[in-house]
């Protein structure tokens, strides 16, 4: 019995992390803007526009999972391109099975920015957008 409650619980903690994220993806596009994103080698992501024309970029290392590593890489470099890059003046990194969420200062270059990330373990969302999160603002607190 402890075994099932343990995995509900598990389940439960993941579900609170991931929905809020999971939610935003209604009505996503796919962003095909020239090399649009760039990841770390052994990270896999994606980057999406938003219905409320926000960016998220999902970013995952499958491999920490299959070999069961723990940890976190440090500072991380994504870079994203965005013909609206000048607009996106509030980015957010969440760490998400780190249970971390940071607010970020990308370095900008025309349609370009690139983005360090603090710390990276499994999976991280990046927001970028036009106007503060009030969802990610108060996971800064």
């Amino acid at each position: 019995m402890g075994l099932v409650l343990s995995k509900a619980k598990w389940a439960t903690e993941r579900l609170k992390t991931y929905l809020p994220f999971i939610q935003r993806f209604r009505g996503k596009k796919w962003i095909s803007y020239p090399e649009g994103i760039e990841l770390p080698r052994h990270t896999d992501g994606n980057i999406f526009r938003l219905k409320d024309g926000s960016v998220m970029i999902s970013m995952v290392s499958f491999w920490r999972s299959f070999r069961k590593v723990e940890g976190a890489d440090q500072n991380v470099q994504v870079t994203s391109r965005l013909p609206d890059a000048a607009d996106m003046q509030y980015v957010y990194a969440a760490s998400l099975d780190l249970a971390e969420t940071r607010r970020l200062e990308p370095e900008r270059s025309g349609d370009t920015l690139r983005i360090t990330v603090p710390r990276h373990g499994k999976a991280t969302v990046i927001l970028l957008s036009p106007r503060p999160d009030p969802a990610l603002e108060a996971a800064l607190k």
